[in-house]
């Protein structure tokens, strides 16, 4: 994996998506008077890194503004990866035979994800039937950017997600983060994952604390954000899912058994 990591680690694309998603926090913070301190990133052996981590310095003045603040990131860096990884997987079709430039990966990477998967089938109709992709890199790139931002998205603790979530339930949000980080060491200890393990071992020493009260704990959000946090929610749980086993993939673990 050292050449993919490498890959990841130098490119620049990659490096666009955190840029764009810590500037939606930047603009939002200077359009609601928040101060935040620089933005550090946290590497990862396996993906090139699993985000930034940006603390508050002052106390947001209601759950509104932590809301816009905490959820503007997320939104746009997701929206630049699955830009990217479209773009790229459509370049990815007729690509000519490898080289040290083009990753070729595991089909069953792109299928860790049903809605990455579901994407990469729709434009790549041989996908299902091949044990191995080769990809665009604009694509790698799209697809390492989604899931990054789909993990700072959880509603645990100091993640992205987790003020999202203190800004939809007030104090009643640290039931859903407890939760969470309940299930997301289970999926760490017991699933084949070693992203989720790591990350889970990233989110219990830096960022399982609760992050700082808003001015006014009160007043919830309206509706309208109500609905985009349900949306962003639900493209979070499609992201992280795998997908379903094709049932040509069963026909053909199925072939070598003998008939009755």
């Amino acid at each position: 994996h050292a050449p993919t990591v490498s890959f990841i680690l130098k490119s620049t694309p990659l490096a666009s998506v955190q840029i764009a998603h810590e500037l939606a926090h930047f603009v939002q913070a200077r359009r609601l008077g928040i101060r935040q301190a620089v933005p550090v990133l946290v590497p990862s052996l396996q993906i090139g890194f699993f985000g930034g981590v940006t603390r508050l310095l002052d106390f947001p003045k209601s759950r509104t503004d932590l809301f816009d603040y905490a959820i503007a990131g997320p939104i746009v860096g997701a929206l630049v990866s699955l830009i990217l990884y479209v773009v790229g997987l459509t370049l990815s079709s007729g690509l000519p035979p490898p080289t040290g430039d083009v990753p070729v990966l595991p089909t069953a990477l792109l299928q860790s994800s049903l809605l990455l998967g579901t994407i990469a089938q729709g434009i790549l109709p041989d996908l299902a039937r091949e044990s191995t992709v080769q990809l665009h890199p604009l694509a790698l790139v799209g697809f390492v950017g989604a899931l990054v931002n789909a993990l700072q998205l959880i509603p645990i603790g100091r993640l992205d997600g987790g003020r999202v979530g203190h800004a939809l339930f007030g104090s009643g949000s640290s039931a859903l983060s407890t939760t969470c980080l309940l299930l997301l060491g289970l999926s760490s200890l017991f699933g084949d994952n070693p992203i989720a393990l790591y990350f889970g071992l990233f989110v219990v020493l830096f960022q399982r604390a609760p992050d700082l009260p808003t001015r006014n704990e009160l007043s919830g959000v309206n509706e309208p954000r109500q609905w985009l946090a349900a949306a962003v929610g639900l493209m979070l749980v499609l992201t992280l899912l795998p997908c379903p086993i094709e049932p040509a993939t069963v026909a053909q673990g199925l072939a070598g058994f003998p008939t009755i």
